[in-house]
């Protein structure tokens, strides 16, 4: 946990831009001064330090090599390192007063589409966050958002803020996620799993129940089990 901290602090510079059109021959740095100034925030070039795209390309089925602009499938995060974290700060703020802002009028040859500004986090962390989505998701928490390499979540407008961590502490939540494959079969190993780790949340996926059958569930003292059937396929 310690070394995660300290990976999470030297990003504490970065953000990273999600769902932004990728354009074969774009310039990085000027793509993130766009989308800046698309959100209310005068960028300097002076105050950047890297930007990127990271990750592999990904190709839309059928591309070939010479393939156009915006012929890509989904795009690659932009990650940029700013030279002072107020910067990110800044421009993070303003992402959240402009949430839902597009793609529209950045000088890109694709489609308009929504894109995100979010603190960048280590990859443990960003497996926490997702988890915690998912969690939130499946129990209507309305708030669930990071703030300097933290995760906090909020059930309700007039709730208190907890801080997502892996561990037992007061004042957070240790949430989990298990795959049952046939949760009316798999007692034993989601009842050990839950008592090891004492976790607060466990999301559970793979249940195999239908609607009406949570009594195949197994019961946990302690625990409340909410189950969202999933909802039939729909028909051709």
């Amino acid at each position: 946990m310690e070394l995660n901290e300290k990976d999470q602090e030297l990003l504490g510079n970065d953000v990273e831009v999600s769902n932004l059109p990728e354009e074969n021959g774009e310039n990085a740095t000027h793509m993130i001064m766009a989308v800046a100034t698309k959100l209310g925030v005068t960028l300097r070039e002076s105050d950047i330090v890297s930007a990127e795209r990271v990750g592999a390309r990904r190709r839309a089925p059928g591309e070939g090599g010479d393939a156009g602009a915006g012929a890509a499938g989904r795009p690659r995060p932009l990650v940029v390192r700013f030279t002072r974290r107020a910067v990110k700060d800044e421009l993070t703020a303003a992402a959240r007063v402009r949430r839902g802002a597009t793609s529209a009028d950045l000088s890109q040859s694709s489609a308009p589409r929504p894109f995100y500004v979010n603190e960048r986090l280590t990859k443990y962390n960003r497996q926490l966050y997702y988890q915690t989505r998912e969690v939130g998701r499946r129990l209507s928490w309305r708030f669930l958002w990071t703030k300097k390499g933290r995760i906090y979540a909020r059930q309700g407008q007039d709730t208190p803020r907890h801080w997502i961590r892996m561990t037992g502490k007061s004042k957070s939540l240790l949430v989990g996620l298990f795959n049952a494959g046939s949760l009316g079969t798999g007692h034993d190993e989601l009842i050990a799993t839950v008592l090891r780790y004492d976790v607060d949340i466990m999301a559970i996926n793979e249940t195999w129940l239908r609607e009406g059958e949570i009594d195949r569930a197994p019961v946990i003292p302690g625990y409340k089990l909410r189950h969202t059937p999933r909802p039939p396929a729909a028909k051709p």
